[in-house]
C-alpha cells in the first residue's frame, strides 16, 4: 500500500507480532481504510462537529479528491466519530492496534500551554485507549502522545506546517506509541487500560470545554 494514497486506516498486527517488544509496524495487515473523496461521508460516521468539519477539495493531500477540513475555533469539540470499526459483524482488535492518517496544521493558532486532540482511540464505555494532540511551538508545532489518564506524555515530537502522516499504536493493557512519517516516536509502556480492545475512533478536535484562550483557524486531515 503506497503512503502517498493512504487516507485513513485501521492497521491490526499480524498474529506473530502480538507479543513481540517493541512494536513491529510496518508488519502490520490493513483491516480497514477509508478515503472522504465523495461530497457526503461515508456510511458509519457521527459528525459531531456542530458544522464546522466539511469535506473539502482543499483539505486534500494528492491524489485524494478530498479532505476533513475541521475548523478549530472556539472552546467546543468538533469531530467524526466511528463506534465500530468494522461492518458487521463488528470485529475487535485485542492485539496490536495502528490508526495512520495526514495532518496538515495549516497555520491554526492554538495558545501556550493548550493542545488540540486530534486522534482518540476508546472502548465501548468510552475510556481512551490512547490518543494524540497537537500544540503549538516557537518554531512551529508538536505531537504528543495522550495517555489514557488524560496526562500527555512529554517526548514531543517535532512538526512543520506542511504535509505529515501520523500513526497512533495502542497494545491494550502493555503499550502505546506514536509515530510520525514513518519514524518511531515515544513508546509508553505497561500502560493500564480497563478494556482489551478498541472499539470507538474519534478524529477532528475532540477535546471541549476549553478556558481563557481558545484555538482558531483550520485544520486539514487526509
Amino acid at each position: 500500500m503506497s503512503i502517498h494514497r493512504l487516507s485513513i486506516a485501521i492497521l491490526l498486527a499480524l498474529p506473530n507480532t502480538a507479543s513481540a517488544a517493541p512494536p513491529t509496524w510496518p508488519r502490520a495487515q490493513p483491516v480497514w481504510e477509508e478515503g472522504f473523496d465523495s461530497a457526503s461521508l461515508p456510511e458509519g460516521w457521527e459528525d459531531q462537529g456542530s458544522g464546522r468539519i466539511t469535506l473539502s477539495a482543499g483539505a486534500s493531500l494528492p491524489p485524494t479528491a478530498r479532505g476533513l477540513a475541521v475548523n478549530v475555533q472556539g472552546e467546543g469539540q468538533a469531530y467524526l466519530q466511528l463506534y465500530n470499526l468494522t461492518p458487521w459483524p463488528h470485529r475487535e482488535f485485542p492485539r496490536d492496534t495502528y490508526f495512520s492518517l495526514w495532518l496538515h496544521p495549516n497555520n491554526v493558532q492554538i495558545p501556550p500551554g493548550q493542545a488540540i486532540s486530534l486522534v482518540r482511540m476508546r472502548d465501548a464505555d468510552w475510556n481512551v485507549m490512547a490518543g494524540v494532540r497537537l500544540r503549538q511551538s516557537s518554531a512551529s508545532y508538536e505531537l504528543l502522545l495522550e495517555l489514557p489518564d488524560g496526562s500527555l506524555d512529554q517526548a514531543a515530537i517535532p512538526i512543520d506546517g506542511d504535509w505529515h502522516e501520523v500513526m497512533l499504536g495502542c497494545r491494550p493493557g502493555d503499550w502505546i506509541g506514536l509515530w510520525v512519517d514513518g519514524a518511531a516516536g515515544p513508546l509508553v509502556s505497561d500502560v493500564s487500560h480497563e478494556a482489551d480492545h478498541v472499539r470507538v475512533l474519534l478524529i477532528g478536535k475532540a477535546d471541549g470545554h476549553w478556558s481563557g484562550e481558545t484555538p482558531s483557524g483550520t485544520l486539514y486531515l487526509d
